[in-house]
């Protein structure tokens, strides 16, 4: 878990050339914008702060839950982020939080070739969730990575927070 720009999906990639099963959550079928009043999906449509406030990342706990059954038998890693997580959390066993300082985020949405971020009410949403996540996630209880580090002792780091 982290903040957008914190290093997801390069986490997840690394993880699986490891041999590790890993999925991004943003490429499940189910995972998508649901709108906050009638519940149903719906496709992004504007990427502006009233549109957004209306809409909502999602995870169906149903796939959730088929994930964390196959994870009683083997190692399965999700990585991303989604709006509805603290009602996953008793599913798995350890969550992590990819931290990462304000300038850095900055540079990599500037770098970035996925489009999220670019809009400005996206980054602005981005930098206030920046600023309140990792206490969020400490009082829930995720361990904390350094997500500036170099992918290779990133991923080392997440890894150990597994084999304990």
């Amino acid at each position: 878990m982290g903040v957008n720009g914190s290093g997801k999906s390069t986490v997840r990639a690394e993880l699986s050339a490891r041999g590790y099963q890993s999925y991004e959550l943003d490429t499940f079928e189910e995972v998508g914008f649901y709108n906050k009043k009638t519940g149903k999906r719906t496709p992004l449509k504007s990427r502006t702060k009233a549109w957004y406030d209306q809409h909502e990342w999602i995870f169906p706990r149903p796939k959730a839950e088929e994930l964390a059954e196959r994870a009683k038998s083997e190692l399965i890693f999700l990585c991303g982020g989604v709006h509805n997580e603290k009602d996953l959390w008793d599913l798995f066993d350890t969550a992590i939080y990819l931290d990462i300082d304000e300038p850095t985020l900055l540079k990599r949405i500037k770098e970035r070739k996925k489009s999220m971020g670019k809009a400005p009410a996206e980054r602005a949403e981005m930098l206030r969730w920046h600023a309140i996540a990792k206490d969020i996630y400490l009082k829930r209880g995720a361990k904390v990575v350094d997500s500036t580090q170099s992918i290779k002792k990133v991923v080392d780091d997440v890894l150990s927070y597994v084999r304990q």
